[in-house]
């Protein structure tokens, strides 16, 4: 009995010590990192993604005046902190037309035509600005504020020219970003 007692202890310390002998041979790094920023103002949810709804436009009145029908859109932000920066400028990128609109996707049945988006008092904003392009800023405000501005659709100089604008549904996608100063 006394053998057997010795036995069963020494094969538990062996198993023990062959555990962690296998447990120190395999190991990992995990690294973390990433950047904190300071936001002063936070998007309210149901304005990060949505849509802008055009509806029914006549090809007729794009090939009488060219440009028509300025949609007023709002991006609205909460919990706004002037002490932490003192403007907001907005963004816009996406698949730009030469002159900074915003070509239709390429599902669109509609074609000869794009979207521009100006602010309230009619400055254009064109998508993908470079560095010589100045954005208009808005100061920021304490709390809530909204940035308003307009989308309108513009046939292209080609397609009226040659009578081309082709009716049919259609949509396009872009991005903004935020920019604080």
């Amino acid at each position: 009995m006394k053998h057997m007692g010795i036995f069963l202890g020494v094969s538990s310390l062996v198993g023990a010590l062959s555990a962690n002998l296998y447990a120190a041979t395999n190991s990992s790094q995990v690294t973390y990192g990433g950047t904190l920023v300071a936001e002063p103002c936070e998007i309210v949810p149901e304005f990060e993604n949505f849509s802008v709804e055009f509806n029914s436009i006549s090809t007729k009145e794009l090939y009488s005046n060219s440009r028509i029908l300025s949609k007023e859109f709002e991006l609205q932000l909460k919990d706004c902190d002037a002490s932490i920066a003192n403007s907001v400028t907005t963004i816009f990128n996406g698949n730009a037309t030469p002159d900074g609109l915003l070509e239709f996707d390429a599902n669109s049945e509609a074609s000869g035509a794009a979207i521009g988006i100006e602010t309230l008092s009619g400055v254009k904003l064109p998508l993908n600005p470079t560095s010589g392009v100045s954005y208009p800023s808005q100061p920021i405000k304490n709390g809530a504020m909204t940035i308003r501005l307009r989308a309108y659709l513009q046939g292209k100089a080609g397609a009226i020219a040659n009578n081309s604008i082709k009716p049919g549904n259609f949509s396009a996608t872009m991005t903004y970003t935020l920019s604080y100063q």
